[in-house]
């Protein structure tokens, strides 16, 4: 419910989103990856991607950015920390594929699928939206590119999903927030 509360609406689909961490994971999470096999993983899902769509490498800090910049200098960036200008470049997203949860959530929020690639339990917080997220460890470049063809080829169903998803979970809230305002 991001977007909503930040009353940004999704916009036209203009590329896929990808936000990479060079260990996949947050290293002080102790879930750190091996910076050259994810790279590897993550360059056959980028080249696999760009023949498809615009690519727009989205990053949440200077280390992500400089990241982004060495694996693809090709592709264009933007470095962000501002909530509200991340979630108007995820409102932009066809889908992502994101290192960070809260990258997948926000592209999520917009009722586009992410498809997440971490390193511990937060992954899990993907699931529940119906979306799918997979431990680094668990994937190379070939296994990834065919969790994004599955992603492509059932794009419809993972937007009625989310759409039910974020329609369900408004109810429930606005009940949870009512029956506060009641004092009950």
């Amino acid at each position: 419910m991001a977007a909503k509360g930040a009353y940004l609406p999704a916009e036209s689909p203009q590329y896929v989103a990808i936000n990479i961490m060079e260990s996949a994971a947050h290293n002080w999470r102790g879930q750190r990856g091996d910076p050259s096999k994810w790279k590897k993983t993550v360059t056959a899902a980028v080249e696999y991607i760009e023949k498809r769509h615009p690519i727009l490498l989205v990053s949440h800090s200077a280390d992500e950015d400089a990241t982004a910049a060495n694996w693809f200098p090709k592709h264009p960036r933007v470095l962000s920390k501002d909530p509200i200008a991340l979630l108007t470049t995820y409102s932009k997203a066809i889908y992502g594929v994101c290192n960070r949860v809260h990258a997948g959530a926000a592209v999520a929020s917009f009722g586009r699928p992410a498809l997440v690639v971490g390193g511990d339990s937060r992954i899990n917080l993907i699931k529940q939206f119906g979306l799918p997220a997979y431990d680094h460890r668990d994937l190379d470049g070939a296994t990834l590119v065919e969790h994004i063809e599955n992603l492509e080829s059932d794009y419809a169903g993972y937007l009625q999903r989310l759409k039910e998803c974020s329609e369900a979970t408004e109810q429930s809230y606005m009940r949870a927030i009512s029956v506060v305002k009641l004092g009950t």
